[in-house]
């Protein structure tokens, strides 16, 4: 299940958070029991995405990956959940 909003994206597994160019304000990762991976990528999939950075979440809680300032996503944002993660929030914003 996706819900999505101007402003935020929750995914409840691997899929496309926004599909048009925007910035990127951070991420947000629910784990489960093991350290985990989130692989995230400036396009529409992981196979013709650009990766843009793999995030290393701790174990049971909540990990909070957020910038100073927007990061541009010129293809849109795709996430690839790596193992037991529960959920990612992508906080972002349309450009102009």
């Amino acid at each position: 299940m996706t819900e999505q909003a101007v402003g935020w994206t929750r995914l409840d597994a691997s899929g496309r958070a926004v599909s048009n160019p925007c910035k990127v304000w951070g991420f947000l990762v629910v784990t489960g029991a093991v350290t985990e991976q989130v692989v995230i990528y400036d396009g529409q999939d992981a196979g013709s995405g650009r990766l843009f950075s793999t995030l290393y979440c701790a174990p049971h809680g909540v990990s909070a990956f957020l910038f100073s300032k927007p990061v541009h996503f010129d293809s849109g944002v795709y996430v690839d959940f790596i193992g037991n993660i529960d959920e990612v929030t992508v906080l972002w914003e349309p450009t102009d």
